[in-house]
């Protein structure tokens, strides 16, 4: 064997994923060379957030795994094809549609046993795009992307920090690698909330198959957390209305 040779064979091989799009949807666990690349989010083109799509990189219902087989449960071979399911790029819009097409059918028990798969299955879904590993650098960049954060931290803390800030719904965020559409930040806990108990779009809180990425990116639904300038603002407001040390309380 020659020199040349045997040098080709201890370089590792480039990751194409990282290479183009910046993450890995392996993370650390990746056989391949993640060579570091400048940004494509710095580059000053599509500014306007309203105008911009996802960065995550697109894939369609075919690829969606774990979401695809629990579907597939519900409907025979002869009938996927053309199922009412299939017009609509929202997997939570095709488990309404399911819901609608088996309502009558189904007892509570069936709906209980439905709702649960279907989470097992987006839970899964996540792992596998975003990883399940806190730790992992790689994982936080890819959120950083999809997000789009625009200046991507090389730091484990900073990326933390930097997605930690931002208040999006999980069932959104494991959607826009299909849908397309950007995942928005709806700036407090409490907004997040309004959202999420308007759509329905609720991410279980222990779910067996969450992983500590994913549990670390949880907020509080049910009862959600004022920010420090909201409590500030409504401790002005009750400071304003309180009555005079003086007047007789009725």
């Amino acid at each position: 064997m020659s020199s040349a040779q045997a040098t080709n064979e201890q370089q590792p091989k480039t990751c194409h994923q990282f290479e183009q799009k910046g993450t890995c949807s392996y993370g650390s666990k990746c056989k391949f060379s993640h060579v570091k690349h400048e940004n494509p989010l710095n580059n000053g083109v599509g500014t306007s957030k309203k105008s911009r799509r996802s960065e995550a990189p697109k894939q369609t219902h075919e690829n969606r795994t774990h979401v695809q087989a629990f579907f597939d449960n519900y409907y025979p071979k002869s009938k996927r094809r053309n199922s009412k399911r299939r017009r609509y790029k929202s997997a939570t819009a095709q488990f309404q549609q399911l819901q609608k097409e088996h309502g009558e059918s189904w007892s509570r028990e069936d709906l209980d046993q439905a709702r649960l798969g279907f989470k097992d299955a987006l839970t899964k879904d996540f792992n596998d795009f975003y990883g399940t590993d806190e730790n992992d650098l790689a994982s936080w960049q890819k959120l950083c992307t999809v997000l789009n954060l625009g200046n991507i931290p090389n730091d484990l803390d900073a990326c933390r920090k930097l997605v930690k800030s931002k208040y999006v719904n999980i069932v959104d965020l494991t959607e826009t690698p299909y849908s397309g559409e950007p995942v928005e930040d709806f700036g407090s806990e409490v907004a997040l909330s309004a959202y999420t108990k308007r759509t329905g779009k609720y991410f279980p809180k222990d779910n067996a198959n969450a992983g500590n990425l994913l549990k670390y990116l949880l907020r509080q639904i049910i009862l959600p957390r004022e920010s420090e300038s909201h409590a500030r603002r409504r401790q002005a407001k009750k400071k304003k209305k309180k009555p005079n040390a003086g007047a007789k309380s009725e």
